[in-house]
């Protein structure tokens, strides 16, 4: 049997834990019901975390696969004010001198960015007061500041103390303005455990940093080291500043490609499902912003879980999703013949000293771009170095005067209409006085009676601007929209610009009858022609242009292939072989015969084209600018088989040198369709004697 003794032992052994019990359940109730919010706040801001994982962007290369725009792995440096703060401020000071050194950081800079506690600037804070006017202040009696809204009144979802010195003056940033701490919604100083300190740092730089600050020196003797802190002291060596894994944007061959290519800028992104954001390459220009949802990837996170010190509790890792890598584009653009045409380019601004110059060359069959350069140009890794002009992309955004190229479209018209054939005669020396003045001939002299094969040979305005009465405004007009030059081209690049109204439009300006069929009053980009003219070397059928072969994975996977993409067909078949041969005639030169562009003829291969001089307009509609001119030729070859068609157009040569599309465009075309022809191994349609004895 029990003793009473013992059964009273019991007694209170269990009085006294039903007693514990009920004060741990009334603490539990009372901190669910009345202190769930601050907890739960603590808890989240302090235990749990989501790490982010930025993904590779992908690369761009051309056809051959040459690298045209890369990712490095770079490193981000990181630092924790929290941890330096740990520490006394003589070693404080001595550590931020050798990073100032290692990462060669402005002195002030590091100051700031290791404060211990998160801050704010300005000159609109004022002190916080209540209802009754006293004046708000944190658990310790500091006083508490807010920042002016909009309105003028306090803004209180932003509250912070003034950062004062040791002798209570208050702090200022670099600009001046007065310092702030920021406060929590519990009116505590938010501790800053995170500041970057540089971007975009090279792996073996980074790894010669790490080496440094592994060695720096730890003076045990100094005020404030002891077993306690000895940790923290420990912590500059290994966490104190630490990396993150980034990449950089790189265009190996610099000014290469610039334009179609554009560039990228680092931005934040907001993560949708998670909170907070995270740092991604977002392209602004080229085919960089036009496959930007395709080379950018998708960003990987992982939940976790970590300690007051940072530390990641392994245990309780969370869900994760891997970072999935950008695919990579693979141009249809050939390096080796962009190099050709850049190279011919730099050539004309040096000659020529024009505004600009710019050239693109196409697959007549297929509608794939092959060279696309603009000169001036600038460096996709540093645009800003260049005057922002110069970001341009002409070739789309520019809508010109085509001058004489245009005829080919009015050319086409008359003969698949069925009105004229290519030996119609013309006369292109009368005029009717109620269609308006008169047009001048470039030559200045009177034609006469021409064929309409001569007449595009010899370039004839007055022939030509007949045109647009004789067949009719709305004829010309569906042709005009036929050949592609009132609507996009459908490129896959940012930025792309046209007309959409009709070109002529008789009862409002009746000189546009006469006028658009020229190439006058009419505003069109230089791809729109370069396609119009592919379409007639092409047998009639116009091509959408096409940058992108195709995207694939890491792997070399295929994800998507572009193909061919016929647009129409603008003309019969019968008729686009004629107007190519009569296209050829303007770029021969015999004894009696000199077409405009004999200076774009080729040594083995036949071409054919048109040339344009065309005045540039004045600012506002007011006329024409005297001595302000687009020199342009848009050609193929060769003949006998189109395969390339090119064009090239000059903003405003120096008039000493030449001015004419046949001067200055036309040379241009055979020096970069010679260095194609003999890469591509073109066969030649044109015997050697029959081209010395043509010259």
């Amino acid at each position: 049997m029990l003793r009473s003794n013992q059964i009273q032992w019991m007694r209170a052994v269990t009085c006294f834990l039903i007693g514990g019990f009920l004060i741990l359940s009334g603490r539990l109730t009372y901190i669910q019901a009345y202190r769930h919010d601050k907890y739960k706040g603590i808890s989240e801001g302090r235990v749990n975390r989501t790490e982010f994982f930025s993904p590779r962007r992908g690369e761009i290369r051309d056809v051959n696969g040459n690298q045209l725009a890369v990712t490095r792995d770079v490193r981000t440096v990181v630092l924790d004010p929290g941890l330096l703060a740990c520490v006394d401020p003589i070693t404080r000071r001595e550590y931020l001198d050798l990073l100032s050194s290692l990462l060669h950081l402005d002195r002030g800079f590091l100051n700031e960015k290791s404060r211990f506690f998160r801050s704010r600037s300005g000159d609109n804070w004022v002190l916080l007061t209540d209802t009754a006017g006293m004046p708000v202040v944190t658990a310790s009696g500091i006083p508490i500041y807010s920042p002016l809204d909009t309105n003028g009144a306090p803004n209180s979802d932003v509250m912070g103390i003034a950062v004062v010195d040791e002798n209570n003056l208050q702090l200022t940033d670099r600009q001046g303005k007065p310092l702030y701490a920021l406060l929590n919604k519990n009116r505590e100083v938010i501790t800053n455990r995170y500041e970057r300190l540089l971007k975009g740092l090279p792996v073996e730089e980074w790894e010669q940093v790490r080496k440094r600050i592994s060695e720096f020196p730890i003076d045990v003797n100094r005020e404030g080291y002891n077993r306690k802190t000895a940790l923290n002291y420990q912590a500059l060596r290994k966490i104190v500043v630490y990396s993150e894994r980034d990449f950089k944007r790189e265009y190996p061959n610099g000014r290469f490609m610039a334009h179609l290519l554009g560039y990228t800028q680092s931005s934040e992104k907001a993560l949708e499902g998670k909170s907070g954001s995270i740092t991604v390459m977002k392209g602004l220009e080229g085919v960089e912003r036009a496959l930007d949802d395709q080379l950018t990837g998708t960003v990987g996170w992982r939940d976790k879980v970590v300690r007051s010190d940072g530390s990641e509790i392994l245990s309780s890792r969370g869900h994760s999703f891997e970072a999935g890598d950008g695919l990579t584009a693979v141009l249809t653009l050939d390096s080796i013949i962009q190099g050709i045409v850049e190279d011919e380019l730099k050539g004309v601004m040096e000659q020529h000293a024009p505004k600009s110059a710019s050239c693109v060359v196409v697959e007549v069959k297929t509608g794939r771009v092959l060279a696309y350069a603009i000169a001036p140009d600038y460096d996709p890794n540093l645009p800003s170095a260049s005057d922002p002009e110069n970001w341009r992309n002409r070739i789309i955004m520019d809508l010109i005067e085509p001058g004489s190229t245009f005829k080919i479209v009015t050319f086409c018209a008359a003969l698949n209409e069925g009105r004229y054939g290519v030996k119609s005669p013309i006369d292109c020396s009368s005029w009717n006085p109620g269609w308006g003045r008169r047009p001048k001939e470039s030559s200045g002299g009177n034609y006469g009676t021409l064929t309409m094969e001569e007449m595009l040979a010899k370039s004839s305005n007055i022939g030509f601007a007949k045109m647009g009465w004789m067949l009719s405004p709305s004829v010309v007009n569906q042709y005009i929209r036929d050949f592609g030059y009132r609507s996009l081209t459908g490129i896959m690049l940012p930025g792309e610009r046209t007309h959409t109204n009709n070109a002529i439009l008789p009862d409002r300006d009746k000189l546009s009858i006469s006028r658009v069929p020229i190439g006058q009053g009419i505003a069109v980009s230089q791809l729109q022609s370069t396609m119009a003219m592919g379409a007639v070397a092409n047998g009639g059928i116009l091509m959408r242009p096409q940058i992108l072969d195709h995207l694939e994975d890491d792997l070399g996977r295929y994800a998507y292939e572009q193909i061919p993409q016929p647009v129409r067909r603008v003309m019969s078949e019968k008729v686009a072989k004629e107007a190519v041969q009569a296209l050829r005639t303007v770029t021969q030169r015999t004894r009696t015969h000199t077409g405009t562009a004999w200076r774009a003829d080729m040594k083995y291969h036949t071409v054919g084209g048109k040339t344009g001089t065309a005045q540039k307009a004045a600012p506002g509609g007011g006329g024409y600018h005297p001595d302000k001119y687009y020199a342009s030729f848009v050609g193929f070859f060769p003949t006998s088989d189109p395969v390339i068609v090119m064009s090239v157009v000059v903003d405003e040569p120096k008039r000493s040198s030449g001015y004419y599309g046949g001067a200055v465009a036309a040379p241009a075309f055979k020096n970069i369709a010679e260095g194609i022809a003999l890469y591509w191994a073109i066969p030649p349609d044109k015997d050697l004697e029959t081209n010395t004895a043509r010259r």
